[in-house]
């Protein structure tokens, strides 16, 4: 089953090029990124971008977290920025997030709290590679 929307939060040198992968291939992305000039660039060759975390992952049935630390994973998902009650009831969550196994575990347990389904990705190509991809 094809996701309805799958929001790649975190666009920097990894999640752009995992969120413009996705969209090459006709995958229903939404980028969010605190940098405007990010946001702007990826709405004008991919369609959507916001700002917002909150608003990428508002109804996303998938959300691909693509950010520098575990902190800033946590405070997404569960903080002020609202994600995890934005999003679809069954989503899954991937965090691109070198996470420790037991810290990622705490994650998982609070969005399965909520039915929601945690992965650790952290990614294993680099910047370049990961742009390049088509």
């Amino acid at each position: 089953m094809k996701p309805n929307k799958i929001a790649v939060i975190g666009l920097g040198a990894i999640g752009y090029g995992v969120a413009a992968s996705l969209a090459r291939k006709g995958w229903p992305v939404v980028g969010a990124d605190t940098n405007p000039e990010t946001t702007q660039r990826f709405a004008r060759e991919f369609g959507k971008a916001t700002g917002s975390s909150r608003e990428a992952a508002s109804d996303a049935d998938v959300i691909i977290l693509v950010v520098v630390s575990a902190a800033q994973c946590e405070a997404i998902l569960f903080g002020e920025a609202g994600v995890l009650a934005s999003a679809a009831p069954d989503a899954l969550l991937l965090s691109c997030v070198a996470l420790d196994p037991a810290h990622a575990g705490r994650i998982g347990e609070k969005a399965a709290a909520t039915g929601r389904a945690f992965l650790r990705a952290p990614p294993r190509r680099v910047r370049p590679r990961a742009i390049a991809t088509p």
